[in-house]
């Protein structure tokens, strides 16, 4: 009779071992695949605008002069952050989204133009002003075209340096219609 009993109580720890085993296992399997993908992942916080970024245009001036076609834009920064810069592209249609990339005339000469993106001397402070000048000519993806169309609608979208990137604010895109501004 001992002997019987003996082995039913090494049946009963043999289980009990073998769901410590199991629920150990589980347990380090868990640990070492959290690791794993914490390490794969390496997921960085999204950066952006602050909410409360915003510029406006002002006044939309089409300068047809003996010297050459111009876009002005006044730009006020409405918002309660600084500005460095926005992007800005125009369209002939009041009713789409604006997709053409006009290229500024650049405020300063150590500032070199890139199509469809305008950068501040210095940045735009909460409630000022600034007059921004583009040409009469936009880059597509393969050469530099005379903007051969009236333009009825501007966008804008402005961008803020974060450690030297620039990040476009998502939220304070703005986009206004125009009297077919003709710089053609």
């Amino acid at each position: 009779m001992r002997k019987t009993r003996g082995f039913r109580d090494r049946r009963g720890v043999s289980v009990m071992v073998s769901y410590v085993l199991l629920i150990s296992i589980a347990v380090i399997m868990g640990i070492t695949i959290f690791g794993w993908l914490k390490l794969v992942a390496n997921v960085e916080p999204v950066v952006s605008c602050e909410d409360g970024t915003s510029l406006t245009i002002e006044e939309i001036v089409c300068i047809n002069s003996g010297e050459g076609k111009l876009l002005n834009l006044k730009i006020r920064n409405n918002g309660r952050f600084n500005v460095h810069g926005f992007f800005v592209s125009v369209g002939d249609k009041e009713d789409e989204v604006p997709t053409v990339s006009i290229i500024p005339i650049s405020p300063s000469s150590s500032i070199p133009p890139i199509a469809g993106k305008y950068v501040f001397a210095s940045v735009l402070n909460p409630d000022e002003s600034a007059d921004t000048l583009f040409s009469d000519q936009y880059k597509d993806s393969t050469r530099v075209n005379n903007v051969d169309f009236l333009i009825n609608r501007v966008g804008i979208q402005p961008f803020i340096l974060v450690d030297g990137n620039e990040v476009a604010c998502e939220k304070a895109v703005v986009r206004q219609n125009v009297e077919s501004c003709d710089i053609q």
